[in-house]
């Protein structure tokens, strides 16, 4: 639900009027109430202003010059991109002929002059709560789909990878027939000896820094699958947890912990200083661990990507406590984020990466995480200065 001032700041509202009072009017109404309010003058300008805007919901008057706002609403709602935006739609009409014809167009509501404020509140209220609603529903979804696809890719790995580690740990326990000391015992006994046995001895010498090559290699792979392993295990409890949310007491230094060497290892030459702060060794929170390392992997990974263009490549990382909270400090030297893409970074489906690089979930999963988690998440960011990430979460 949407139930604080600091929440309604994130919701930008288009109004399209072509009355300047009643333009003015509605939009302070919504001002006063904590949104952000952008203006059009027809419904030529408001569908301009729709890229630009990201609008969260709509409000239309029906009577307006160029394009009227049924004829606007149609065409939002016939377009892909912008058919699930709430519209109101404003009517001066009361009859239920006229009020249908708004619906007709495919408003999600509508409203009769003159004003309420008291109404108009509510009405925005119910349909940006629903529309939050629906996305998460749809990032659930999305998200429980991961999970099971974790857990297909997990199953699928898991027992070739299990025969890899095996046979790699017999290779390395099996033993030639024969030692140095007894081949040597052997030429002594049929008296072989001088070049021939020079020979032999030089064989085995040679032979010795091969075999301990061979053991080196043996030791790395099985180090590695060992670890594959472990991710394998960590993916199948990952596909539990996504079926069933468990909150317990978690360590955040060992989540934190866990998501950078991930992270990094996305990253390999980069060079990043990387500075780690704890307030406690332990500072213990309730939540969901697989959650929470989801939510400081891409919080991270964002942080890493915002290092790739910049001279300076520092990253601090801060655990402390702040009242009933844990608080965890994300902060790059990057190239920082505008001033107008603050607003809607945690967004669904909002993105400023080139196409294929993301799909816009990642700031919105890790929002409606920590929401499920009673906390909060905020971001302090000025273009050249870097960004910083907090992330708020009840103690245990």
């Amino acid at each position: 639900m949407i139930d604080s001032l600091t929440d309604k700041n994130r919701f930008t509202i288009l109004v399209a009027d072509d009355s300047e009072a009643s333009l003015g009017r509605i939009s302070g109404f919504l001002g006063e109430e904590g949104y952000t309010v952008k203006q059009a003058r027809d419904g030529e300008e408001a569908l301009r202003m729709l890229k630009a805007a990201s609008p969260d919901l709509i409000i239309l008057d029906d009577i307006m010059p160029n394009l009227n706002g049924y004829k606007a609403c149609i065409k939002i709602k016939e377009d892909p991109a912008t058919r699930l935006l709430p519209v109101i739609l404003i009517t001066s009409m009361r009859e239920q002929a006229d009020r249908m014809k708004a619906v007709s167009a495919g408003a999600d509501d509508y409203l009769t002059r003159p004003i309420d404020k008291t109404e108009l509140s509510v009405r925005v209220h119910n349909l940006l709560s629903l529309k939050r609603m629906r996305s998460e529903v749809v990032l659930s979804q999305r998200l429980i789909s991961l999970g099971m696809l974790a857990g297909g890719v997990a199953h699928e790995i898991n027992n070739p990878l299990t025969g890899v580690v095996t046979n790699l740990e017999m290779l390395r326990s099996r033993k030639g027939k024969f030692s140095e000391d007894e081949i040597l015992q052997i030429c002594r006994k049929n008296k072989i000896k001088g070049k021939a046995l020079k020979e032999i001895r030089d064989y085995f010498k040679a032979l010795t820094g091969k075999e301990e090559k061979k053991r080196r290699m043996i030791e790395l792979a099985i180090k590695g699958g060992r670890r594959c392993s472990r991710i394998v295990g960590e993916l199948l409890s990952y596909s539990s947890a996504q079926r069933k949310w468990i909150p317990s007491k978690v360590r955040l230094k060992e989540i934190v912990e866990r998501s950078l060497s991930l992270v990094k290892g996305q990253f390999r030459g980069l060079n990043v200083k990387i500075d780690f702060k704890l307030s406690h060794e332990q500072v213990e929170a309730m939540g969901n661990k697989w959650e929470l390392q989801q939510v400081f992997m891409s919080l991270l990974a964002n942080a890493f990507k915002a290092l790739e263009k910049s001279e300076e490549k520092n990253l601090s990382i801060s655990i402390s406590t702040e009242r009933n909270f844990a608080v965890v400090r994300i902060k790059d030297s990057g190239e920082g984020i505008p001033k107008e893409n603050l607003e809607s970074i945690f967004d669904f489906f909002y993105t400023t990466r080139d196409e294929g690089e993301g799909f816009g979930l990642g700031l919105t999963a890790v929002y409606e995480i920590i929401l499920k988690h009673d906390g909060a998440v905020d971001v302090k960011s000025e273009p050249g200065r870097g960004t910083e990430f907090s992330v708020k979460i009840p103690l245990a």
